[in-house]
């Protein structure tokens, strides 16, 4: 039924998706691995996934689903997706690419995705998560080309129990990024030595800015839950530039981790925060080199 309603959402917003497939389907190429389906559509096609616990997913050596161009991979109408445990979602962009991931969940597992060509990238995840028992995999967004990396990873969340982890990642190496992170929400409910929240670096002459708005993260991090950072071998014409606006961070363990952090370096920094909540930690802000 859900399948019916599904195909009757494709012919009566063709607006919307009037490039769409749906997979698992009947016929080739989307009626064997989700792989298989993604690599045979050209870019910017929408793959929409019709099932709430896909099994063949068939991605790389490494078990993740590679996203190879511009794609939409989102669940189909009245679907939510949960992907096999240790099963991510990874890309890396050559060229010049648009990424939308959305309404999906995964387990053990994380996103990767790495922008390396003279492109302009465009990555855009919503309301995806990740439940990690015995994996610190997370949210992880690099820029290593020399074109410009926009991201909005927005309604997201994260929970890890059990261990260390890394939630959330936006690195600079080179060219300029810009991301949007905002509503997501980050647990780790139980106090363990974890670096960061959410962390957003650069090195080299790298340019980032770094929008939080509105996430809620609980976790009694060692560095702190949202962080700038000027990584070794910056130079002076890199630059960072975070804004945090009306978030909300609560320690696994009253008293302690940090909340807001930013560490400088060669590159200039600059961070504004305003009308953010900081609960019971050790250290409410910290700043150093």
């Amino acid at each position: 039924m859900r399948f019916l309603i599904a195909l009757l959402g494709l012919m009566l917003a063709p607006s919307a998706w009037a490039q769409a497939v749906l997979w698992p389907a009947a016929a080739a190429p989307c009626n064997t691995s989700l792989q298989a389906c993604v690599d045979a559509q050209p870019a910017d096609f929408s793959v929409l996934i019709a099932s709430d616990t896909p099994t063949n997913i068939g991605g790389s050596a490494s078990g993740d689903l590679n996203l190879p161009r511009s794609i939409h991979l989102v669940a189909a109408p009245g679907y939510r997706p949960i992907f096999p445990s240790g099963v991510g979602i990874v890309a890396s962009m050559n060229a010049a690419t648009s990424i939308e991931v959305r309404d999906i969940g995964l387990r053990n597992a994380g996103m990767r995705f790495v922008s390396n060509g003279s492109g302009n990238v465009d990555v855009a995840v919503r309301r995806v998560d990740i439940l990690n028992t015995s994996s610190g995999d997370g949210f992880e967004f690099r820029q290593s080309g020399t074109g410009t990396y926009q991201l909005r990873l927005e309604d997201s969340r994260y929970l890890r129990s059990g261990g260390t982890a890394a939630p959330v990642i936006v690195e600079a190496y080179a060219g300029t990024m810009n991301a949007d992170l905002r509503f997501n929400r980050i647990e780790l409910p139980d106090s363990t030595s974890s670096a960061y929240g959410i962390v957003g670096g650069i090195t080299a002459s790298a340019t980032l800015n770094l929008d939080a708005y509105a996430n809620r993260i609980r976790g009694s991090f060692a560095y702190g839950a949202l962080c700038s950072v000027v990584g070794g071998g910056s130079t002076s014409s890199g630059a960072i530039k975070m804004r945090a606006y009306g978030n909300v961070f609560t320690p696994a363990t009253n008293g302690q981790g940090i909340g807001i952090c930013a560490f400088g370096g060669e590159a200039a920094a600059t961070n504004y925060l305003l009308n953010n909540t900081i609960i019971d930690h050790g250290l409410a802000i910290y700043a150093g080199v």
